[in-house]
């Protein structure tokens, strides 16, 4: 086999490997966890977008906040399957996962919230609170992109609503 066939065969061996790569990686991306069940926006739910400089709907006032952190999302979300508001922001932040964690547990800690659940991991932590003074839970999901290395926070303040009435309902 001459030189430039050889060239020719190892670039589209190497084009073979880079495709079936890129398959691989997109299916694994598509993959829902089947035991997990995710609420998706649908049709009849209402998204509203927040202006990055207010925290959305009911979180906390005294939220601590990370100064010109970069704003993934910033809304609140009416779920009407599951008669829930969520009011959410997600930034990637400065902070490590565990300097995060901390700073959070001590807020719950500290204002009178009662921590229901949490998850300790190095690249995944968890806070799930309530108190007395609010209806819903309050959340912290604080996570390690393996990918980009950045540092994701998601807060969320998650309440029941009362179910709409429908217009076509018999009594």
């Amino acid at each position: 086999m001459d030189p430039l066939n050889h060239k020719k065969s190892f670039s589209f061996i190497v084009l073979i490997i880079f495709v079936l790569f890129i398959v691989v990686f997109s299916m694994k991306v598509g993959v829902k966890d089947a035991d997990k069940e995710v609420e998706e926006i649908k049709i009849g739910d209402l998204q509203e977008k927040i202006d990055i400089r207010e925290l959305p709907g009911d979180l906390p006032k005294d939220l601590p906040v990370e100064a010109d952190a970069f704003i993934i999302r910033n809304e609140i979300v009416h779920y009407n399957k599951s008669n829930e508001v969520h009011s959410t922001r997600v930034y990637v932040s400065e902070k490590s996962t565990e300097e995060n964690f901390l700073l959070f547990e001590k807020y719950l800690n500290n204002n009178g919230w009662k921590i229901l659940a949490k998850l300790d991991q190095p690249d995944l932590k968890y806070l799930v609170a309530q108190n007395n003074k609010m209806e819903g839970v309050l959340q912290f999901n604080i996570s390690l992109n393996s990918i980009t290395g950045q540092v994701i926070v998601e807060t969320s303040f998650i309440k029941k609503t009362a179910p709409e009435s429908s217009i076509n309902s018999t009594p």
